[in-house]
């Protein structure tokens, strides 16, 4: 079930920015809590991607506390943690860690789901394309993060947040936005799914 999508003019939370060359946006209202004393164990949420336009379509990670300034896009922003573009028809996909490229990476098309693990204690990533895992990091995160995507073009790329994965057990390791607090788990994923 979707919890939010991002196309460009859109605002599906209250934390996106907009320049004539990038947008940018928060996917869903949680912040995941990686390296906050007392948080631990994986993670997961999903983005379905819709006509990905390759350099110009990103989705990963970003700063939570970066109030999205994300006008720069994923080559020189030091906000955003992990970001993948899916590449073209001609081209392969490219993945950003902290700006630095991964060149030659897999590709990904119209209708296809990325899930991304993350590991709250360690900061570990984990990519998943469809079933395949594609990517894996260790270390890499060093605060909180939210899913996010930048979309270039408008009219037809979008990126959809899927539901995230979250153990009833762990409520207090993932701070929803939208409720201004820690906790609540079940209540806050009730009412972002109404």
């Amino acid at each position: 079930k979707s919890i939010s999508k991002a196309t460009r003019g859109s605002n599906p939370t209250t934390s996106a920015s907009s320049s004539s060359d990038t947008f940018a946006c928060a996917l869903g209202s949680k912040r995941y809590q990686v390296g906050v004393d007392g948080m631990r164990g994986w993670r997961r949420f999903a983005v379905m991607v819709e006509h990905p336009v390759d350099d110009a379509f990103w989705i990963g990670l970003s700063y939570a506390d970066s109030n999205f300034r994300l006008e720069e896009g994923p080559k020189t922003n030091a906000n955003i943690a992990v970001a993948w573009s899916g590449g073209s028809e001609s081209r392969p996909g490219t993945l950003r860690v902290h700006c630095e490229k991964m060149r030659n990476q897999p590709k990904y098309t119209h209708s296809d789901v990325i899930t991304f693990c993350l590991e709250l204690s360690t900061g570990d990533v984990e990519i998943w394309h469809n079933i395949v895992k594609v990517a894996e990091w260790r270390a890499v995160l060093k605060a909180p993060v939210r899913a996010c995507a930048l979309i270039k073009h408008s009219n037809g790329p979008a990126a959809t947040l899927l539901e995230d994965w979250l153990e009833p057990s762990d409520d207090d390791q993932v701070t929803d936005d939208h409720n201004q607090g820690i906790g609540g788990g079940d209540d806050s994923i009730r009412e972002e799914k109404e």
